[in-house]
């Protein structure tokens, strides 16, 4: 059943299995080998036929051009010829020409010397302003940074004055309160003395019987009265300062809330929440430094992270420039000398022992360059000749120290771009040109890699992420919602502490009232 249901070649090739000798099964699998590549070798040969026709065909078209080439040469060497008696009347000219142009050259030397000796008293005083103007750009600068700095101070004794300010207004109040009692303690005392004299005299006019035993009881049992409101009113008051403190402190902490609230409407704050996230000991170093840096005594500008300072003015350029740099590179706090440096690494990553803040994962790097000196390999011409739109260091901003940082980190000056797909041949250019070993096209990031020792090179490509960092990303509804329940919560809790003072104060009131009732009765 099996041998009936074989092709015609299956079942050739099963007989010869099961009644020829091995090697005819091996002749006949050699013999269809050889017919496959008999026919591989006439496919050939037809190409190449066809191929041949072709040539032949072309050089006839080319016969008449040859005929042309060759005629053109007879024209060109007839044209060589001629030449050759160009230059004795081109010398003749020339030197005519030479002659008047030594004499204008004179005239002109004669006149650059008149008005370099008019213009070197206005160069001089164009000189001496530009020093001047140095100097007032460096006192200037200094000065700012000054400013900058008693601002951040100033500010944070503001807030520590209106906190003090807050209590000193409870303390005040309390304050007030005591002198008020004690007025009335005064009120009393008067009245009470008069009560005496007038009971003295009514003794003594009108001698009464009385219970002594009774009277002390009683007079025992209004000072109790008073004794128990005068720990009241105590505690009383202990109530209402503790009140007091904590609506100060939440009303401190509520303010801190709000203010952190209204930073996530902004793109600072933003910015500050991607590199809290990013790296937590970084925020909190730079967030010190800002408030500490005139008192650290450097020597120049400390420059925040790049994730702060730094943008993308044109957000589709910024997972270009995202690709080129590390998180290490965004949250970098850049000196530009070595000893501000060794400052603040001694004051963010020292011990608490030692006066530092004990943080680890920040990153400091130093780079005394300024952004002109790194350049790049190629010029603007050449550049676009290869097929590029410009360099990835060209799309993204901010201080001049903090891009030469990442220039000399990143090497985003020899980072080119194109928008574009680069064909073959481009690429074949840039490759023998070895002077562009990074570049971006389109969605794909090219690196190239030398061996010199081997003299051989290798390229890899990778996809380009989505942005992450510099783009106008909505705010963290997670922290926006946190907040706002915090907010809530300690505007709540403000709101029953005030009533909890009325009811307090309230309850004061009538302890006070208590206390002088049995005062007046004891003296009775």
């Amino acid at each position: 059943m099996e041998f009936a249901k074989l092709d015609p070649v299956s079942l050739l090739r099963e007989t010869q299995r099961a009644a020829a000798p091995e090697h005819m099964v091996k002749w006949h699998d050699e013999l269809k080998a050889l017919r496959t590549e008999e026919k591989a070798l006439e496919l050939q040969e037809q190409n190449e036929d066809a191929h041949l026709k072709n040539l032949q065909a072309k050089q006839n078209a080319t016969r008449e051009d040859v005929d042309r080439y060759n005629q053109r040469q007879e024209l060109a060497m007839k044209s060589q010829t001629l030449e050759k008696c160009r230059p004795i009347i081109t010398m003749k000219i020339l030197a005519t020409e030479v002659r008047q142009l030594k004499a204008e050259l004179r005239t002109k030397e004669q006149e650059r010397d008149q008005y370099k000796a008019e213009v070197e008293p206005a160069q001089q005083a164009q000189k001496d302003m530009e020093s001047y103007r140095d100097q007032v750009d460096r006192v200037a600068s200094v000065r700012k940074e000054r400013f900058d700095a008693g601002k951040v101070t100033v500010e944070r004794l503001a807030s520590r004055i209106e906190t003090e300010q807050q209590s000193l207004t409870g303390f005040s109040a309390e304050i007030e309160a005591e002198k008020q009692a004690e007025k009335t303690r005064k009120t009393d005392m008067k009245r009470t003395e008069g009560d005496i004299g007038r009971f003295k005299s009514k003794q003594e006019n009108n001698s009464v019987e009385y219970d002594q035993d009774e009277f002390e009881a009683r007079k025992a049992d209004f000072h109790r009265q008073a004794s128990a409101a005068e720990r009241k009113a105590v505690e009383l008051i202990d109530t209402i300062k503790r009140i007091n403190r904590d609506v100060v402190d939440r009303r401190e902490i509520l303010k801190r809330k709000l203010g952190a609230r209204e930073e996530l409407n902004t793109q600072s704050g933003q910015q500050g929440t991607l590199l809290k996230s990013m790296s937590a000991h970084t925020h909190q170093g730079w967030n010190w430094l800002e408030k500490n840096m005139a008192s650290l005594g450097l020597n120049d500008v400390v420059y925040p992270p790049p994730i702060l300072c730094c943008s993308v003015p044109d957000s589709q350029f910024a997972s270009v420039v995202e690709s080129q740099l590390r998180p290490q590179d965004l949250i970098a706090i850049t000196c530009t000398n070595a000893g501000d440096a060794r400052i603040v690494a001694d004051k963010l990553l020292g011990k608490k022992e030692t006066g530092g803040l004990g943080l680890h994962h920040i990153t400091i790097r130093t780079c005394p360059n300024s952004r002109v000196y790194y350049h790049s390999p190629l010029t603007e011409n050449e550049l676009k000749e290869l097929g590029f739109d410009g360099w990835i260091g060209d799309y993204i901003h901010g201080p001049d120290a903090v891009l030469a940082m990442l220039c000399d980190s990143a090497k985003l000056h020899r980072s080119a771009y194109t928008s574009r797909r680069i064909s073959d041949v481009q690429y074949n250019a840039i490759v023998q040109a070895k002077r562009i070993s990074k570049w971006v096209s389109g969605k794909d990031i090219y690196q190239v890699t030398t061996r010199r020792e081997y003299n051989a090179s290798s390229t890899s490509v990778t996809q380009i992420r989505d942005a992450k960092y510099f783009t106008d990303q909505p705010v963290d509804t997670v922290e926006k919602h946190q907040l706002d329940e915090a907010i809530k919560g300690l505007k709540r809790d403000i709101e029953m502490q005030g009533d909890e003072h009325t009811k307090v104060v309230g309850e004061l009131d009538i302890v006070k009232g208590e206390k002088k009732a049995a005062e007046e009765q004891r003296v009775l």
